[in-house]
């Protein structure tokens, strides 16, 4: 996660698992920024494989606060740098590079554009009612595509409220493991609770 530390994640998204993950064995990274993910995981030159197996970024987003200045066209424009950035951070320590994005974004972001700056090609895209979305590898890795990991059996209790899961703030694969697309500053955000 982008933020610096546990307590300032837990004051920002309050809901947010973090003890269960701990106890499932799954380690949460505070202060990572996705831009640049080669600066604090890359291998030495001499090990000829990538840190990563595959790297996943589920809708990355600026934040909303930090655009409301801006018109539509712009905040395309950011958000398109924003995919580069992650584009070209992750695959220097992955093979495999995924981006989940949703409605038209992959469109009016460029994502295609994003990819092909980077020398990657697309091996994979779903709908994002499905994980893992639009899915890329770097044309110079010799590796071939050996299938993406199968989501993981869904426990009733991990399901996000029904108003995620129902189409009326929408409708995501993962909304079975309790994801829920909101605007990116959490219980921070001060607005209406209908802008998912």
């Amino acid at each position: 996660v982008l933020e610096a530390d546990r307590s300032e994640f837990q004051r920002v998204f309050p809901e947010a698992p973090l003890d269960e993950l701990n106890s499932r064995g799954v380690a949460v990274l505070c202060g990572v920024d996705a831009t640049q993910l080669h600066s604090r995981y890359i291998l030495p030159s001499t090990i000829k494989t990538r840190a990563w197996d595959l790297v996943s970024f589920h809708h990355p987003h600026l934040g909303i606060s930090n655009l409301e200045k801006h018109d539509e066209s712009t905040r395309a424009v950011f958000h398109h740098r924003l995919l580069c950035h992650y584009l070209h951070s992750t695959k220097q320590i992955s093979n495999l590079v995924h981006v989940c994005l949703t409605g038209t974004q992959p469109e009016t972001w460029k994502l295609l554009e994003a990819a092909k700056l980077q020398n990657l090609r697309l091996v994979k895209t779903l709908s994002d009612t499905k994980p893992f979305a639009h899915v890329w590898m770097d044309q110079e890795s010799s590796e071939e595509l050996q299938g993406l990991p199968e989501p993981a059996k869904i426990d009733a209790h991990f399901a996000a409220p029904r108003k995620y899961r129902n189409g009326k703030l929408g409708k995501h694969f993962l909304a079975r493991y309790g994801y829920r697309h909101r605007r990116t500053e959490g219980v921070l955000f001060k607005g209406s609770t209908k802008d998912a």
